[in-house]
């Protein structure tokens, strides 16, 4: 893997800036050998087939961000519709959904349901990956869902956890705006050991910037060896609105950037630009964003096929 320099950028715009950090060096993936495969033990019986992790983004005015975050993707049912590819084919699927706050445990104004932060999340994948995923003959498939500021921690996630394959990371229009306005306190109060004291862990370094193969590029445009599929949702540009989503008719914030691999190519990339929709409904079960990546994932090459799904494994 190429290693990244983070460049000295300053200010690369009003609403996204990210002060320059050092150098990030991510454990680099490798996966097992196929001959190695068979001195790996099985996964549990009853253990799921896929993991799904799910993060929500930054809740918008007059919500008090991030204190009043809420896991919105699972409220709305986006992470069972993504969850349904793989129950539809016999395969048994574990979801867990966090909020965008580095916290553990926490309520919010915005739900009556407890939710769970973001030091949840790190502590989970931590725990089930190395339970299901690594070291196993059958690794249970590895799948994350981020929206806007989720779809940053999932970037994170893949970055930190370089070991851990994962299968398809869906990013529904990623954005880094308010990310260290939003993050910078919580950062220095939280007491992770996986970023205490390791400022190329931290954070606040998923929205900086990095040289790669001469080009500036945002880390959370940049998708790893360990990543399979990158399935990469961008809302509309253009003033206009669908009618099966809700949202504005003038969309506030969207990606514009397409990811990219270190080596600067797109090799396992797909990116769609949701015309009709802005950047909250690229989030909604039935939107024309979740539509295409609910086909997308239909064609994973680990799905067992429909007609003989019944205990079937990946």
């Amino acid at each position: 893997m190429n290693r990244l320099r983070v460049a000295a950028l300053g200010l690369m715009t009003a609403l996204s800036a990210c002060a320059p950090l050092p150098s990030l060096d991510p454990v680099e993936f490798q996966a097992p050998l196929p001959s190695s495969l068979s001195r790996f033990p099985l996964r549990p019986a009853g253990s799921p087939d896929v993991l799904i992790f799910g993060i929500s983004g930054r809740c918008g005015p007059p919500c008090q961000a991030p204190d009043d975050n809420w896991d919105y993707l699972s409220e709305r049912g986006t992470l069972q519709a993504v969850a349904e590819v793989f129950t539809h084919r016999g395969l048994k699927v574990q979801v867990e959904g966090y909020a965008e706050r580095i916290t553990t445990d926490f309520t919010s104004r915005r739900s009556k349901l407890p939710q769970r932060g973001i030091l949840d999340l790190l502590s989970d994948y931590q725990r089930l990956t190395s339970w299901w995923v690594l070291g196993r003959r059958n690794p249970a498939q590895v799948v994350l869902v981020g929206h806007s500021h989720g779809a940053v921690w999932a970037h994170y996630l893949t970055t930190l956890f370089g070991q851990v394959p994962v299968a398809a990371l869906i990013d529904l229009d990623a954005n880094c705006a308010a990310w260290n306005v939003d993050h910078s306190a919580e950062t220095v109060a939280a007491t992770s050991a996986l970023w205490k004291g390791d400022p190329q862990r931290s954070p606040l370094l998923a929205c900086s910037s990095a040289v790669v193969e001469g080009q500036t590029v945002r880390l959370k445009d940049l998708v790893w060896p360990n990543v399979a599929l990158n399935l990469e949702v961008q809302s509309k540009r253009w003033p206009g609105r669908s009618a099966e989503s809700p949202g504005w008719y003038i969309n506030y914030l969207f990606d514009l950037t397409p990811n990219q691999r270190p080596d600067g190519s797109t090799a396992g990339i797909q990116t769609f630009v949701s015309a009709g929709e802005d950047h909250s409904a690229v989030s909604y079960p039935r939107s024309q964003a979740l539509n295409w990546v609910w086909e997308q994932l239909q064609v994973l090459p680990w799905l067992p096929p429909l007609k003989a799904a019944r205990g079937a494994a990946p």
